[in-house]
């Protein structure tokens, strides 16, 4: 596995959006349902607005949050044994409901 750590100052602060790029443009995803292109209100149910606006957004570049959730910070902080500060024992504990050791 392979880790890239940065330092802060080089942190990028925009996602590149490849779609607005593209020679023609990505056919919309339709509704199981109704067949018609998914809008906004169709995901809301199922994702936060944030990532729905980031998704359907048409500029070529989107903007970071400045702030992130505890837990996704713990997901970028995973060791070979777990998430930093998980006691080794805790981890195997929850491991071995879902797979034998």
């Amino acid at each position: 596995m392979i880790r890239w750590t940065l330092p802060p100052e080089k942190i990028p602060s925009a996602w590149f959006n490849v779609a607005p790029h593209l020679p023609t443009p990505l056919q919309p995803s339709l509704h199981p349902a109704t067949r018609e292109p998914v809008g906004p209100d169709d995901l809301a149910p199922l994702f936060p607005a944030a990532l729905i606006e980031q998704e359907m957004a048409t500029a070529p570049w989107i903007d970071i949050p400045g702030t992130r959730h505890p837990a996704v910070v713990a997901a970028h902080t995973v060791g070979a044994r777990g998430p930093v500060g998980w006691p080794t024992s805790r981890l195997e504990q929850l491991a071995s409901k879902y797979v034998s050791c």
